[in-house]
């Protein structure tokens, strides 16, 4: 993950450069489903069936928070919209508002996190993620953490955003952050703590299990405690065998960076690329 908040950009646009990669993201990368939002674009739907008192208001507070917005105050944005939140909304329109509220959380964020204000810009993050839990919002929480030097929630925020679904260009990245964290915090360390093992051995009786996201989950708690370039093909052959190949892949890759040449790692990444070769590429 790169150096600095990057601007407003397309979703559909090329894998960031690696010295970019450090970047938190903007709400039209966060979005996947529509553009972004526009506050004026909800003013119909939150004063719809409303009384036209409230519908006024609402529409009224709503304008005035887009007017923040361009001007790049986004503490009064949040002030004004809060203010429109309390109103006796109804269903979809406390639903937009919701979301407006997430929008600016983020670009709140986006700014303090420019201005090197990265516990500020942490809670801003946080508050928008418990308002829409959109996966994305972890991978700018893991980039402020890293600049804390909180580096297991920084390693818990980036596990966070790979819970999306598969298929992004930053995943090689992000899993790249996973495993050099993880190193980290484990500097100099030999042998495996016998938490590790615990979570080693869970692991594998789930693996047996065909849990996969479980037996996962405990792998990466595994790798966390005692980073063994084991446990990164563990993680592996578990994403292959639940049918997510780009994850395998990338796992794997960084199993046979820590042990070059290595038979069984080699075999997999093989097999990864003859089974599911369209996904890989």
């Amino acid at each position: 993950m790169g150096n600095g908040p990057a601007e407003t950009s397309d979703k559909n646009q090329a894998a960031p450069a690696a010295e970019d990669r450090n970047r938190i993201l903007s709400w039209e990368e966060i979005d996947e489903d529509e553009n972004a939002s526009r506050l004026m674009q909800h003013a119909q739907a939150v004063g719809g069936a409303m009384q036209q008192p409230v519908r006024a208001r609402a529409m009224s507070l709503i304008g005035d928070a887009q007017k923040f917005r361009e001007q790049e105050n986004f503490k009064d944005a949040l002030t004004t919209l809060g203010k429109c939140a309390d109103l006796p909304l109804s269903r979809r329109g406390a639903e937009h508002v919701k979301w407006d509220l997430s929008v600016v959380y983020l670009e709140y964020g986006r700014q303090l996190y420019r201005n090197k204000k990265y516990e500020e810009a942490l809670i801003q993050f946080e508050t928008g993620w418990a308002l829409i839990p959109n996966t994305k919002f972890q991978y700018n929480i893991a980039l402020c953490a890293q600049k804390l030097g909180d580096k297991k929630r920084a390693i818990q925020a980036c596990q966070l955003y790979l819970a999306r679904p598969e298929g992004n260009a930053d995943i090689r990245d992000v899993i790249g952050t996973i495993v050099q964290l993880s190193e980290e915090l484990h500097t100099g360390a030999e042998a495996t703590p016998e938490a590790a093992k615990t979570e080693q051995k869970l692991a594998g009786d789930l693996y047996v299990a065909k849990k996969w996201d479980a037996a996962i989950e405990h792998f990466l708690k595994a790798f966390q405690l005692a980073p063994h370039p084991d446990f990164l093909f563990n993680i592996a052959k578990a994403y292959e065998q639940s049918d997510r190949p780009t994850f395998a892949y990338d796992y794997c890759e960084q199993y046979l960076q820590k042990v070059p040449g290595d038979a069984k790692g080699t075999q997999l990444m093989q097999e990864l690329k003859r089974r599911f070769k369209h996904k890989t590429e």
